[in-house]
């Protein structure tokens, strides 16, 4: 890393002011965003590699985990770090003045008189610190072959010599849990040898079952060392913290221990030191290698390490960056121009939309959401979107996931990894539209690979063994046919009174989970029914029709089910009040209460915003229009200062509570009407699909974090919900960021709704051009194998023209079976 040229770029950056975020961030380029310190929040970065993730944030806390082990927890808002690096400067008096590198247990010289900054690359993560004309720096991340890396350097800008050193202090967890007891230390045990630390902790399952933990840490640097064994020594007294350490204010050890278990906090600690003439520099760097055995451990450890090889690292994974992302000849590339919003720059929304395309990439690949499981509508959902850019590896995860369906049809609703005994733990409450999800994403991953065959290939599936538990089924058969068992549990799920999707456990709005409960029994479920579900598995039904009938199946049976779906929709998902219609969000067992209606269970006239959106994202309303304007005013009565809520009134404990754990959530808060940004996107992408493109777009403003004055997460990427409580001093506030199904919800809104670019399963896309409030917007995107390169331009028609490479489109539909160019140039002038 070039600190000094990095350091210079920032200098420019804040002097000139551009393209600067939300909190105190701003997008240095396309690839780097640098953050500082945020009073009010914290920003963060992932860094993984086949499911280790290591959490970068700018206060600089570090998270490492892999799904549910943790090698570094997350220090909950203001405790001690678990892994931090410091730098010292000797002083007149002898002694160090010190601070934190990253800032995570940062003293309170760190956070007066030291400069800080952050920069986030796609690769890996740089802390910055200046101070007194001396430069220090610690990059971050995670390499190829799955270790954590971490490389400091200190350079001496200044005019005299200088004594310096380098610290790290890694107290890792080692355990399949993210906190620690008073019994941690029993078990945890660090070893210091002249090849390398092995930080050791074992976690006793049963009397048979023991696993054996390793984090084995090697360094390389251009200095002296120390090292030390215990948090105590570390510290210089049993209870000190690290912010107020006598050892690295002396900078020494009291001593260096080098084996400790049982009676203190076992960790890795050392002291690097250095005399730097001008210009000259100190290096540290670490390689630390997780194993789960001795046997394992010693040979990491016996391994040579030399002070160059984290370079080499970082610069490969500078390389693997580019090729999945700026090298990618399939890349999906948005350009805004002219946008007519005074908040933002036109390149910051630019760099945003190619951060959120990031956000969705990582998600696709990660292990879990955000908890210890993989959720299964949350991975679809993503990859649903990665289609328009990485559909080799949608096809890959998605038969991967494939595997944990049951083989009764139903679809769990988190999965983790099975263990040796053929067991793995599963989230197994029966949301209902957990399979819909998926239904969905291999419909549109043919749509936009013409990949049929994908339907063929084969999947094995999972045994339900009750609550939280499942098994490998011996049962494998082709992905079709696993759509078939899906749709089929689906259908068998119909309430036969009304024709609508019952709800079970419940549906995408998580909290609102009293739906499907039977007032007189402890189990099972009612037929209390969710129409967004209702909607949704219309639409599955139409694309399971289109799938089926292209493999000559007969399909009058899922037709007449659809039909009847049609009908009971309309009878009893629509209510009515004078001339007044409304989506009902739907009602619980014999429709013996209703939410989002004119007389909710709690007496209030309330609207459900996804309701409403999914008639239209279903595509339902191309076969009954006469609710486009119900929904339309449902939106308007639903929007607030973040944009359009969930509900335009809270549930509040008492008679709500029927409605289910929604109450328990502060009014304004979440999906307790607020501005929940996933379902607000799904809103968006309505409007853009049915030509209310003004509408759609000073929505989408309202929930993309950069046009806030403020921002309790990451501000270049999109976070989950906005809430809105003055009682409580909520505004703006979110509850999360990263994972959450707003980013590519996003994503597909822009594409598919909002420019109007939509691949269809035969051999042909549809251009739905809408009048959109901007000059110009540039679009490249792989479908069916074509480079798509639309440009659309902003003049005084009212009907757009549309060129499809050159030649005048009479209609909607481009069919590709009259195209043999690779590269299709659509040009759309209004």
């Amino acid at each position: 890393m070039d600190i000094i040229k990095t350091y210079k770029r920032i200098k420019k950056c804040l002097k000139t002011g551009n393209n600067k975020l939300p909190s105190n961030c701003f997008f240095l380029n396309k690839e780097e965003i640098l953050a500082l310190s945020n009073p009010f929040g914290d920003a963060r970065y992932p860094y993984a590699r086949d499911g280790l993730v290591l959490w970068a944030y700018s206060s600089g806390s570090i998270v490492i985990s892999d799904s549910n082990y943790f090698v570094v927890p997350y220090n909950v808002e203001g405790k001690e770090p678990y892994i931090s690096f410091f730098g010292g400067v000797k002083n007149k008096d002898g002694k160090y003045d010190y601070f934190s590198i990253n800032g995570a247990g940062d003293t309170v010289l760190g956070k007066e008189k030291v400069e800080k900054y952050t920069v986030f690359t796609t690769s890996s993560v740089i802390y910055l610190r200046v101070y007194k004309k001396i430069l220090f720096a610690l990059e971050l991340s995670i390499n190829t072959a799955k270790d954590i890396i971490a490389s400091i350097k200190i350079e001496n800008l200044s005019k005299n010599k200088v004594d310096v050193y380098a610290s790290s202090f890694v107290n890792a967890l080692l355990t399949h849990s993210n906190y620690e007891t008073e019994e941690t230390k029993w078990f945890r045990r660090s070893t210091i040898t002249e090849n390398g630390a092995l930080l050791y902790s074992v976690e006793d399952l049963s009397r048979e079952l023991h696993l054996h933990n390793y984090l084995v840490i090697k360094r390389a640097s251009n200095g002296t060392t120390s090292t030390t064994s215990t948090r105590m020594l570390y510290i210089g007294d049993k209870n000190g913290q690290l912010s107020t350490s006598s050892c690295l204010r002396n900078g020494k050890f009291v001593s260096e221990k080098q084996v400790s278990q049982f009676i203190d906090m076992a960790v890795y600690g050392d002291l690097i030191k250095k005399s730097l003439e001008p210009a000259q520099s100190l290096e540290a760097n670490y390689k630390m290698s997780l194993a789960f055995s001795d046997q394992e451990a010693q040979i990491l450890l016996q391994k040579s390490y030399n002070i160059e090889e984290n370079a080499k690292y970082f610069e490969d994974l500078v390389k693997e960056a580019k090729n999945r992302f700026s090298n990618n000849k399939n890349m999906l590339n948005l350009e805004f121009i002219g946008l007519e919003n005074d908040k933002i720059q036109d390149s910051s929304f630019n760099d945003f939309i190619y951060q959120v395309v990031k956000q969705v990439d990582y998600c696709s690949r990660a292990k879990n959401s955000s908890l210890m499981m993989l959720g299964v509508r949350d991975i679809a959902q993503m990859l649903e979107a990665m289609c328009m850019w990485n559909p080799a590896f949608v096809k890959e995860k998605l038969l991967w996931v494939f595997d944990f369906v049951f083989d009764t049809g139903r679809t769990p609703r988190q999965i983790s990894n099975y263990g040796e005994d053929g067991m793995a733990l599963f989230d197994t409450r029966e949301f209902i539209d957990q399979g819909q999800w998926l239904i969905t994403t291999v419909y549109k991953y043919i749509c936009y690979t013409n990949d049929y065959r994908v339907l063929d290939e084969e999947c094995g599936y999972s045994h339900y063994e009750g609550f939280r538990q499942a098994s490998r089924s011996p049962l494998r058969d082709s992905l079709f046919n696993h759509l078939e068992r899906m749709i089929n549990y689906l259908i068998s799920n119909i309430d036969e009174d009304t024709n609508c999707l019952k709800t079970l456990f419940g549906d995408w709005n998580d909290a609102v989970d009293g739906l499907g409960a039977i007032d007189i029994a402890k189990e099972g479920y009612g037929n209390g029914v969710s129409i967004m579900a209702s909607f949704h598995l219309y639409q599955n039904l139409n694309e399971f029709i289109s799938m089926a009938s292209k493999r000559g199946l007969d399909v009058s049976k899922y037709i007449e089910v659809k039909n009847k779906l049609f009908q009971g929709i309309l009878k009893y998902g629509v209510v009515y009040k004078e001339n007044e219609k409304r989506i009902v969000h739907g009602w619980g067992n014999n429709r013996s209460f209703y939410v989002g209606s004119f007389d909710d269970v709690d007496g209030i006239n309330r609207y459900s915003s996804t309701s409403h959106s999914f008639y239209i994202t279903s595509g339902f309303y191309k076969q009954d229009s006469s609710l486009i304007d119900t929904s339309l005013n449902a939106f308007k009565a639903l929007d607030s200062k973040y944009g359009l809520l969930t509900f335009s009134k809270p549930f509040l404990p008492g008679e709500a509570s029927k409605v289910g754990r929604i109450v328990n959530l502060p009014p304004g808060t979440a999906e307790n009407a607020a501005t929940y940004i996933h379902a607000a996107m799904y809103a968006v992408k309505a409007l853009g699909m049915i030509h209310e493109t003004d509408f759609a777009f000073e929505q989408m403003m309202k929930l993309i974090p950069i046009t806030h004055d403020k921002i309790s997460t990451s501000p270049f990427v999109m976070p989950n919900s906005y809430g809105y409580n003055p009682n409580l001093g909520v505004d703006g506030e979110s509850m999360n960021d990263w994972y959450t199904g707003s980013s590519n919800t996003l994503l597909k809104a822009l594409v598919e709704a909002i420019i109007g670019i939509c691949p269809n399963y035969d051999n042909s896309i549809s251009i739905s051009a809408n009048k959109l409030p901007l000059d110009e917007v540039k679009l490249e995107i792989t479908i069916k194998g074509k480079r798509i390169k639309l440009h659309q331009i902003k003049g005084t028609k009212q009907v757009p023209i549309i060129r499809v490479n050159n030649e005048l489109l009479e209609s909607e539909i481009v069919n590709l079976n009259n195209i043999s160019s690779k590269t299709i140039n659509i040009d759309i002038e209004y």
